[in-house]
């Protein structure tokens, strides 16, 4: 976990963190192995290959303009990298990268294997109202198939027509969780809500509302177990479900 350029450890299922590391402008970090993670920063990419202890800079963006805005690794050589330009894909562990195809631009981005890829692309809207879609790639995003279009009505059963996804989990080709944030002009508080998939995003379920605030770095390690932060203000707080989303536990706050 990180937040405010420090980098936490947990080894009891997050009920206690400590401090293990200090990298400046760090807002994500994923890890493969206890030993092996990644962090992005601005337009840089970090690898740990001791638990977190110590980071090297392996990748920076010329364009200090291209934020790195995701990453995504399945192992300790191939993962993605999504910036505000492109998507990129490596083979050795982050050091150099390659450009994808997109099926439009910035978006919600999932890497499940070395070839499968989800991405959810959004359009700009009014009011908070932005309609989404969903994509699906087998061929390292080379090519694109569209799962759900664009649909501008409001109300409809197969992917939410309202709010910014900007998580994405897949568990397998049929499983997967994304976040919305349904905040409108005007609201004084974050409005996220969790849904789910079983059909590959053919169709998708509203589990509600998990916490009060913005949510982040939603993660499930099985069908039931997952985590996600949640900020309001200056409190933040780490949840856990062990349902597949439908009710959540605060485990950590700070």
């Amino acid at each position: 976990m990180s937040r405010d350029d420090a980098i936490f450890y947990t080894n009891d299922g997050g009920e206690h963190w400590r401090k293990i590391a200090t990298l400046n402008d760090v807002s994500r970090i994923d890890f493969v192995s206890s030993k092996v993670g990644w962090a992005q920063s601005l337009n840089q990419l970090y690898r740990s290959n001791d638990g977190g202890k110590t980071w090297q800079r392996i990748y920076q963006f010329e364009d200090p303009e291209e934020r790195i805005w995701g990453i995504d690794f399945i192992d300790e050589q191939y993962g993605w990298v999504m910036t505000s330009h492109a998507n990129y894909f490596s083979n050795d562990g982050g050091r150099t990268l390659q450009k994808t195809n997109q099926p439009c631009g910035a978006g919600a981005t999932f890497l499940g294997g070395p070839e499968a890829v989800w991405q959810v692309c959004w359009l700009g809207g009014i009011a908070g109202f932005r309609p989404n879609s969903l994509h699906f790639s087998q061929d390292q995003g080379q090519t694109w198939q569209t799962l759900v279009p664009v649909n501008f009505e409001q109300e409809v059963p197969n992917l939410p027509a309202s709010g910014f996804v900007y998580e994405i989990v897949m568990r397998n080709p049929q499983e997967g969780w994304i976040v919305t944030d349904d905040t409108r002009y005007g609201d004084l508080v974050h409005r996220s809500k969790l849904f789910f998939t079983q059909d590959g995003g053919q169709s998708w379920s509203s589990l509600g509302t998990v916490a009060e605030g913005s949510l982040r770095s939603l993660t499930f390690v099985s069908s039931q177990t997952g985590f996600i932060l949640a900020s309001k203000d200056d409190r933040l707080q780490l949840l856990k479900t062990q349902d597949g989303g439908l009710s959540w536990k605060v485990i950590y706050q700070k």
